[in-house]
């Protein structure tokens, strides 16, 4: 039996690839289950260095970017978070309540709550998501769960879980921003900010680059793109089941029947190119110019299409844009307290990439710190 996991920034892809997946006899995947059992785990793991405090503050998962020690930051993450680490006394029934909420969002479920007993340490939480996905039916071989925004906690599963599968999905920044920006017209508590946005999607790729020079990760780690699921998609699902040692092609439904799909334009069933390029038409010049701007060394390395004259950029606008959505109330937690600071690093990171510079500051990019 393999144990899987996906992972992605929301609005990349993850639950459309997860419940193709699901449509096969032999893979059950839960949806979205993790994220408060993760944000717990790394508040505890770092609790005891004095040096990582803020990290308690956090209300979200962060970026890491620009933390004054976030060599030592990472190295915790990397190398030292357990997920057998004890769950503080003080957080047991909030983090069940937590995670019930969470994990009863997506997944058609009855969760027992007599499993609360049962938990003390945070790999109980991963033990009762693959019971449970593996006890669906008695055909599961491939099981596992889906979760978004947590890349960063992939060793401390594969300690965990020793012959763990990843799969990491990825989709063109300004398509997911634009995707966010058009569900958060029709539904308000869906808004999120671009710059938090921005920076976790160019996190999941740094992490990726991270891992990919790991020992012992490069045959469990594959790397998808979701225009390639939607353009291409029996050579995405051959790659699939190469990866996973699985018949796909003769049982998947790709119209994922029963699911209505959550795009964020016109409604579509399963792998659809219906909407494709949709957030070409829409995207504002400021909105797009920023986007490039934070992620530009990244887009680059994934071939995305960017402006000719990216040399010329409009940095005035750009500034503009930049503190127009750092001081939105939405905003996700920085580890770097001074926006104007902030500004200035990502300045430095944009010029350093822009130029092909190949010693990077350790400060600006998280792939050189490790």
């Amino acid at each position: 039996m393999t144990n899987l996991f996906i992972f992605g920034v929301a609005r990349s892809g993850t639950n459309l690839l997860a419940r193709l997946l699901n449509t096969h006899p032999k893979i059950n995947l839960l949806l979205d289950p993790f994220l408060p059992i993760f944000k717990s785990l790394l508040k505890e793991s770092v609790s005891i260095n004095h040096k990582l405090k803020k990290i308690n503050k956090i209300r979200y998962l962060p970026d890491y970017y620009f933390f004054d020690d976030i060599e030592i930051l990472l190295n915790e993450i990397f190398y030292n978070i357990s997920l057998k680490t004890k769950i503080p006394v003080s957080e047991k029934d909030k983090l069940y309540e937590e995670f019930k909420n969470r994990i009863l969002l997506e997944n058609k479920i009855k969760l027992d709550n007599s499993e609360k007993k049962k938990i003390g340490n945070y790999s109980d939480y991963f033990d009762l998501v693959n019971k449970i996905s593996k006890n669906s039916s008695e055909d599961i071989e491939i099981f596992g769960s889906k979760e978004v925004w947590s890349i960063e906690f992939i060793p401390s599963i594969s300690r965990y879980f020793k012959d763990s599968k990843f799969i990491i999905i990825n989709r063109d920044p300004r398509a997911i921003i634009m995707s966010m920006i058009s569900l958060g017209k029709k539904d308000p508590s869906q808004r999120a900010n671009i710059i938090s946005y921005a920076r976790q999607w160019r996190k999941n790729i740094e992490i990726f680059s991270i891992l990919t020079n790991m020992k012992n990760f490069k045959e469990n780690l594959l790397f998808l793109n979701y225009e390639d699921l939607l353009n291409k998609t029996s050579f995405i699902i051959k790659k699939l089941e190469d990866f996973l040692d699985c018949d796909l092609s003769n049982d998947l439904d790709l119209n994922i029947s029963g699911w209505r799909g959550n795009s964020s334009y016109k409604k579509v069933s399963g792998i659809s190119k219906k909407n494709f390029g949709n957030w070409e038409k829409f995207i504002p010049r400021d909105i797009e110019d920023l986007i490039i701007f934070l992620c530009y060394k990244e887009m680059l390395g994934l071939q995305y299409k960017i402006y000719e004259n990216v040399k010329n950029m409009r940095l005035d606008a750009i500034k503009k844009a930049f503190f127009k959505f750092r001081e939105e109330k939405n905003f996700w937690d920085s580890l770097c307290d001074n926006p104007i600071l902030e500004y200035e690093y990502e300045l430095k990171r944009f010029e350093f990439s822009k130029n092909n510079i190949n010693k990077l500051d350790n400060n600006l990019f998280l792939s050189k710190v490790l």
